[in-house]
């Protein structure tokens, strides 16, 4: 699994500037942040740097402070994208593929709170993105800073659905300005909407269908432009947006999205995109020739290689700086 994981996260680190710091270059910024995403031994910058110390990594901690300060996010981003390429490549879900479900790409957003006082212009930052059900890929990423509302950044996100895929929305994206932006710009989209919402559209390509949740008790109105599905595919192919939800709650229980460490807001966004990078490195890892197992089982065989080598740093190969 070791070179597995090398083979993994060394070509990464490849595309990124060697030595263009004296004491924290890049390539070593971004692991440490990938090490304590995916360590569940530390939790705050005072565990991860007392057990980075404590290995010979001579890294101060006001030095990464500060580098979360003002370092670019574009390493981050370089590194995000490339996965989520990669990723892009492997085969989906089979059952998933069936013409009834056709290409699922729910859009959601999550609060993230901050609760630093040198936070006190925003107490929170929200994190919206899509997920492609069939590959286990997400989208490109907004983040916002503030209270805002979903439909405010629903012209944003809307240009992350891709080509020929089916946009899935919850009430807060619910808008007919929103409807027929999508229908203008081709994209394919079912959007539940509120209960005080006109149910006959303006727009003849909208189209309303209800449906009844005997198990919540609950009346769901969806508006859809897709003309190639039924009523009923509709309805089933909206019941699968709760696996967005599903991975906030990966991000959030496992992977440290919640549990913020900066007290910049440049800092909270490389720690959301180290957290999206670590979830994308997950679902690339394979144990063995079983490709079933959950992104949790993965979790646990990359903890117990990382607590072999120490760190993720050693890991993959990358020598203590000494002095």
């Amino acid at each position: 699994m070791r070179r597995q994981i090398q083979g993994l996260i060394k070509p990464l680190l490849n595309l990124l500037p060697k030595n263009d710091y004296p004491v924290l270059d890049t390539r070593l910024f971004v692991l440490i942040w990938i090490h304590f995403i995916l360590d569940a031994r530390v939790s705050t910058m005072r565990g991860l740097f007392f057990l980075l110390n404590h290995l010979n990594f001579r890294v101060d901690i006001s030095t990464f402070s500060k580098a979360c300060k003002h370092r670019s996010t574009e390493p981050f981003q370089l590194i995000l994208r490339e996965l989520q390429k990669r990723l892009k490549n492997h085969q989906g879900e089979r059952w998933l593929r069936h013409a009834s479900y056709k290409h699922l790409f729910p859009l959601d957003s999550t609060v993230i709170t901050l609760t630093s006082k040198l936070f006190w212009q925003h107490k929170q930052v929200k994190l919206a993105l899509g997920f492609d059900i069939n590959e286990g890929n997400i989208g490109d990423e907004s983040i916002v800073f503030g209270e805002t509302n979903d439909h405010k950044i629903g012209h944003i996100m809307i240009g992350t659905i891709p080509e020929n895929a089916i946009g899935i929305m919850d009430r807060g994206f619910a808008s007919w300005k929103l409807m027929d932006e999508m229908c203008q710009r081709n994209t394919l989209s079912i959007v539940r909407i509120k209960n005080n919402m006109k149910l006959q559209p303006d727009n003849p390509n909208i189209r309303v269908v209800q449906f009844f949740s005997s198990e919540e008790n609950t009346e769901y109105r969806l508006a859809t432009n897709v003309t190639s599905m039924r009523d009923e595919e509709v309805c089933l192919a909206y019941r699968l947006r709760w696996r967005i939800e599903l991975l906030w709650k990966a991000l959030k229980m496992h992977l440290k999205l919640d549990r913020i460490i900066t007290k910049s807001e440049n800092g909270v966004r490389l720690q959301i995109y180290a957290v999206l990078i670590g979830y994308l490195i997950l679902k690339l890892l394979k144990i063995g020739q079983n490709k079933t197992y959950e992104l949790t089982d993965k979790l646990r065989y990359l903890q117990i290689e990382i607590g072999r080598h120490c760190t993720l740093m050693e890991l993959v190969g990358v020598e203590p700086l000494v002095g």
